[in-house]
């Protein structure tokens, strides 16, 4: 794997890298239009110890706003 592919990957895998994360990624994904607004993951934002950005998401493709 070419070190530019390695990197899209990684930066992409960081988004889903821990169990929330990946539970208000499933939440976006299940969106018709691929965005949730902000107050569609609370529940899971409140359970982060650390709240990931929003451009974290953004960076992988999906929206959250």
């Amino acid at each position: 794997m070419p070190n530019a592919a390695a990197a899209e990957l990684a930066r992409r895998l960081k988004a889903v890298a821990d169990p929330v994360r990946l539970r208000i990624l499933s939440i976006v994904l299940s969106r018709a239009d691929g965005e949730a607004c902000a107050c569609d993951v609370k529940p899971e934002l409140s359970a982060l110890t650390k709240p990931p950005s929003t451009s974290t998401f953004r960076n992988c493709g999906k929206r959250v706003s």
